[in-house]
C-alpha cells in the first residue's frame, strides 16, 4: 500500500468520526420528568434531620409521617408545624416559602430529586424530608 492511500483513509476516518458524534447526540431523548418532582399533591414526611449542633446528625426514618397537600390555590393543608402558629399555611413558588395565618415565621423549601425538603427555623441544621404519595 502507498503511503498517499493510508493518508486518505486517515483523513477519511479524522473527518467520519465527528459526523457519527454529532448524529448520535441527535438521537438521544432528553430525560423526561417525573410527576414526584411537581409541587402539586400530596406528601408524606419520612425522614428528618436534627442535628446537636457540630455538624453530625443525619436523617432518621419516621414511621406514619403527617401528610401534607400543595394545592392550586397556594394552601397547604396537614402541615403542622411551628409553636403558636396556626395549621392554616400558604406557599409561595417564586420565594419557596410558606407563611402561616397568624405567624411571623417562615419555612423555606425545595424539591431535590424525588423528595421534598422543608426546612422549620432552627439554631442547628434541620429539616424535614418528605415523598410524594400521589
Amino acid at each position: 500500500m502507498s503511503s498517499l492511500y493510508i493518508m486518505r483513509k486517515i483523513i477519511l476516518i479524522v473527518f467520519l468520526i465527528p459526523f457519527l458524534f454529532a448524529f448520535q447526540c441527535e438521537n438521544e431523548e432528553t430525560p423526561k420528568t417525573t410527576t414526584a418532582t411537581t409541587l402539586l399533591g400530596k406528601w408524606q414526611l419520612i425522614e428528618i434531620l436534627a442535628d446537636p449542633g457540630d455538624g453530625s446528625g443525619t436523617f432518621q426514618p419516621i414511621e406514619n409521617g403527617e401528610v401534607i397537600e400543595f394545592k392550586n390555590d397556594n394552601a397547604i393543608s396537614g402541615l403542622t408545624g411551628l409553636d403558636n402558629c396556626s395549621n392554616k399555611a400558604t406557599y409561595s413558588k417564586t420565594t419557596n416559602k410558606i407563611t402561616f395565618a397568624n405567624c411571623d415565621n417562615t419555612l423555606s423549601f425545595k424539591i431535590n430529586g424525588e423528595n421534598l425538603f422543608i426546612y422549620p427555623p432552627c439554631f442547628e441544621a434541620c429539616a424535614n424530608k418528605y415523598k410524594k404519595i400521589n
